[in-house]
């Protein structure tokens, strides 16, 4: 009776263990989700959803002469969690007006990110103003960003 009561004990808690694993992945996209959403509604970052929709940037970065700056990233990736609020910082400084600023969800997105052949996040693509790809930089490494983004001012 004892062995029969621990195994249930054992399995219980296996189970529970288990489950608070699967709600934890969650609360990661979820934050992820948040800290864009805030940049995104800034004005200052555009999530990107379709290639209609990067299409559609690169127009109007090519009509207004600008360059378009791309963020890939993973909801569960930790280094895109530290490195959105300095990417959220660079599209707010008046240094970057020439740059359009975007974002797109490369699991979400598998069309996109194969596109531009992205296999680690972050990966930031940058297209000069005529929309063809002019830096890619993998890793969180937003000094150069920066640069890059400073060569085509």
């Amino acid at each position: 009776m004892k062995n029969n009561l621990r195994s249930q004990k054992f399995v219980t808690l296996s189970v529970v263990l288990l489950l608070a694993s699967f709600t934890a992945i969650p609360e990661i996209s979820a934050k992820h989700h948040t800290d864009s959403s805030k940049a995104a509604n800034s004005g200052k970052i555009k999530a990107i959803g379709s290639i209609a929709e990067l299409e559609t940037t690169k127009a109007q970065a090519k009509t207004s002469n600008k360059v378009v700056a791309i963020k890939f990233f993973s909801p569960s990736c930790s280094h895109c969690h530290k490195v959105a609020p300095a990417y959220s910082k660079l599209a707010n400084q008046a240094d970057y007006d020439h740059v359009i600023f975007t974002e797109i969800n490369a699991p979400a997105n598998r069309d996109i990110a194969q596109k531009y052949s992205i296999t680690a996040y972050p990966t930031f693509v940058i297209l000069d103003r005529n929309g063809a790809e002019a830096k890619k930089i993998r890793g969180a490494n937003i000094a150069a960003v920066e640069a890059a983004l400073a060569e085509l001012k």
